[in-house]
Formats: C-alpha cells, sequence, structure tokens
C-alpha cells in the first residue's frame, strides 16, 4: 500500500494513490495553494507604494508623493 505525501497515513483508494494524498490531505493541499497564490498578489507595509508613511488617499487610491 501507498502512503500519504502529506501525513504519512496509508492510502487505501486507488484515486487516493493516484493522486498521493488522502482526500482530506488533497483539500488541505489545495487550500493552502490557493492562499499561497492569494498572498502573492497582496501589498504590504514594506511595498515601495507605501514610502511616503503608508498614507493613500482614499479618493483615488494612490500613496501620497
Amino acid at each position: 500500500m501507498s502512503s500519504c505525501k502529506r501525513c504519512g497515513r496509508k492510502l487505501r483508494s486507488q484515486k487516493s494513490i493516484n493522486n498521493g494524498m488522502g482526500r482530506q490531505c488533497k483539500k488541505k493541499a489545495t487550500k493552502e495553494a490557493e492562499n499561497a497564490e492569494f498572498l502573492k498578489i497582496q501589498m504590504t507595509i514594506f511595498d515601495p507604494e507605501f514610502s511616503c508613511g503608508g498614507v493613500i488617499d482614499a479618493r483615488t487610491m494612490h500613496t501620497c508623493t
């Protein structure tokens, strides 16, 4: 029997064996991948757009200059 790449449990179904992980681990891995993609597009206070101290003109959504 194969074991899950994520948690190490034994895989029983052929679909899980083909995927390399169980149903719940596959859901968690998919969610983590989605979250990682989401975090890539997020802006942080350390981005150059916030070089003026994080002040944003709410009317235009532009940073101060």
